[in-house]
């Protein structure tokens, strides 16, 4: 009630009040970008480039998923996807990303 009250005093109406629209130091296409270029970074590191928090980068990186097998000390066949991992995706993943790029004698774990 005290709310509404300061807002009427305020503003002379009870109308929602709009949302401030703050302008993102991270857009999900720079931050893919980024970790292209750079996939082994450290959330110090990302945050630096951008001008941010490393608590804003996390956020960013929890819109944001990334799924990839390590063969020889490297990235193999990541796949970068908003959402949640569940089986279709890990299966569509496995057998169509990173089945492609490994040997036919690999052992996956």
């Amino acid at each position: 009630m005290s709310r509404w009250k300061s807002q009427l005093k305020e503003t002379g109406t009870l109308e929602p009040r709009r949302r401030k629209e703050t302008w993102r130091k991270i857009y999900p296409k720079k931050l893919k970008q980024y970790n292209d270029e750079h996939p082994d970074a450290y959330l110090e590191e990302i945050a630096k480039a951008f001008g941010c928090t490393e608590t804003a980068v996390r956020k960013a990186f929890k819109r944001t998923n990334i799924v990839a097998g390590i063969c020889e000390g490297q990235w193999v066949a990541p796949l970068q996807y908003n959402g949640t991992t569940d089986s279709i995706l890990f299966e569509y993943w496995f057998n169509n990303c990173l089945m492609k790029e490994i040997a036919s004698c690999s052992v996956t774990i």
